[in-house]
């Protein structure tokens, strides 16, 4: 958060962040009692996390915390379900929680755009989001034909290494000045 912050503070346009919350903290009560007062202390940025949850998790038993994931929705937290694909996926749980995201595995990304079965799924997916109003992120993107095959299918966003690497702080930083010298509009 304080990265964020920071950034926002030198004039970057923010992108959402993504942070991995592993199961144990998202069905752990105590998790939500130190993150809800550091997210209050940040609120004026917290609209640029993305809160990943595996699907696994997303499908096991979060009524416990329900009402805590619908209050991190409520602060502008969006809430994603990461790994989608994988696992025994629910479409009720989908209507259930206020996810916003779905992410698709990279397992599935490599075997664009030849396997047609994975094509057809991935059609579904996203027709499924859209109509949910959900974003899409597809994970592992590595060529341009996959990426040209998951926007000619719908979906919305991406990441892997045909944009870049995973990226600390001062590297990211880095990534920007490079990318805004590049892309710099000329008369």
């Amino acid at each position: 958060l304080e990265d964020i912050k920071y950034w926002s503070g030198l004039g970057i346009p923010m992108l959402k962040i993504s942070v991995n919350v592993p199961a144990l903290c998202m069905t752990h009560l105590p998790f939500y009692d130190k993150v809800f007062p550091l997210l209050e202390a940040y609120h004026d940025i917290v609209h640029h996390l993305i809160f990943e949850v595996t699907e696994q998790t997303a499908m096991s038993d979060l009524n416990p915390v329900k009402d805590y994931l619908q209050r991190l929705s409520q602060m502008g937290i969006e809430l994603s379900i990461d790994d989608f694909g994988t696992g025994h996926s629910s479409l009720l749980r989908l209507m259930d929680l206020p996810f916003k995201e779905i992410k698709i595995e990279k397992a599935m990304v490599v075997k664009l755009p030849e396997d047609t079965k994975t094509k057809m799924i991935l059609e579904v997916i996203f027709e499924i989001a859209t109509k949910m109003k959900m974003t899409t992120c597809a994970e592992g993107i590595e060529n341009t034909e996959q990426q040209k095959s998951l926007i000619e299918m719908g979906c919305t966003h991406g990441q892997g290494y045909l944009y870049s690497p995973a990226l600390s702080p001062n590297s990211f930083l880095k990534w920007i000045a490079d990318y805004q010298s590049k892309h710099k509009e000329t008369p």
